[in-house]
């Protein structure tokens, strides 16, 4: 099996190129690597690795993850079918390891990794789980889980969340804007 970052077997980032190598043959496993140029700056071991749901270039012979740089954390965020890693540039060490949540229906489902603009804030989105890194400090996390299936990030503002999902308590099932308030 063949990794992929984005779709592509080489992603740049500011620290240098980044790979995914030795990937086990169920795609569960490989090894992460940082090179710049020649030289190899780190390598990390991931574990638990399944294909962001939603990538066209995922197949039976490629692990495709999603990923983004997190400039105010240092790190870079990738993302699989069930799991999201906040992987340090410099160091290539695991910084957290987060749960995400799909339906496996992908008309429905949703992945979303933005950095937001203007802060030290990063927010990964999954159909039913959204996390909230850097605040309100540097190290925090927060979770959202949605009643309902979650359409899209509609932003962040000082502490507030937002984000549209389906109104599961509403028999028409209309799509709703959530403002979630996180601020302490």
């Amino acid at each position: 099996m063949k990794g992929l970052i984005n779709g592509a077997e080489a992603w740049e980032t500011p620290g240098g190129l980044l790979r995914l190598t030795d990937v086990a043959e169920d795609g569960r496993s490989a090894v992460l690597e940082l090179t710049d140029g020649d030289a190899v700056v780190w390598e990390t071991p991931l574990a638990g690795l399944s294909s962001d749901p939603l990538s066209p270039a995922a197949d039976v012979a490629h692990l495709d993850l999603r990923a983004a740089v997190w400039p105010g954390g240092g790190a870079v965020v990738l993302a699989g079918g069930d799991r999201a890693w906040v992987v340090g540039l410099g160091d290539g060490r695991v910084r957290r390891d987060l749960a995400l949540e799909f339906t496996d229906k992908e008309s429905l489902d949703v992945l979303e990794l933005v950095a937001v603009p203007d802060s030290p804030v990063f927010v990964v989105v999954s159909t039913r789980r959204v996390w909230v890194l850097g605040y309100p400090g540097p190290d925090d996390a927060l979770r959202y889980e949605s009643d309902g299936p979650i359409t899209a990030f509609d932003g962040w503002d000082g502490g507030v969340l937002r984000v549209c999902e389906y109104d599961v308590l509403d028999p028409e099932l209309p799509v709703v804007e959530r403002a979630v308030d996180f601020r302490p």
